[in-house]
């Protein structure tokens, strides 16, 4: 038996609301069956889009946030946008302590916080990019260059040959 599950977020960048949609995409118009995480995702629809969205993916879509993370606040509710699916909140600094929480709820945040969005799941995402003084893809250490065979060896090898 086929099974998807598709998984996102790219900070700063549109993953978690792509991936919301490509997930209702798949289950509504193909009938497969799909599991669907998005970390840290924006508002992406109205409330007629959040209930057809819940008729089609529960329970099998989970909307994970952190703490104060700035992106799920936007597009601001006063215009419209309602969150879509399971909220699964994490409200520790590390984003692995995590509760269930009602959609709209944001665990009591009182401020919106940019860092928070880089880290869930114990994984600090902006290690992997370069944002204003963020250093972003840090370099492995290099690799030492084996040894070069020196000439002297390999002609005595040659030589007793």
């Amino acid at each position: 038996m086929l099974n998807i599950c598709i998984a996102a977020h790219p900070p700063l960048r549109s993953g978690a609301a792509v991936s919301t949609l490509f997930a209702f995409h798949v289950k509504k118009y193909l009938k497969l069956p799909v599991r669907q995480f998005a970390f840290g995702a924006p508002r992406i629809g109205d409330q007629s889009f959040a209930d057809s969205y819940k008729r089609v993916m529960y329970p099998n879509s989970f909307r994970v946030t952190h703490r104060a993370d700035v992106v799920p606040h936007v597009p601001g509710a006063s215009l419209g946008f309602i969150h879509e699916g399971r909220q699964i909140y994490c409200g520790d600094a590390e984003g692995v302590k995590c509760t269930e929480l009602d959609g709209e709820d944001d665990g009591g945040a009182v401020h919106i916080s940019v860092q928070d969005h880089g880290v869930y799941m114990g994984v600090n995402f902006f290690d992997f990019l370069a944002i204003g003084d963020q250093t972003g893809c840090k370099a492995p250490p290099p690799v030492a260059a084996p040894a070069a065979v020196s000439s002297s060896s390999s002609q005595s090898s040659s030589s007793s040959a």
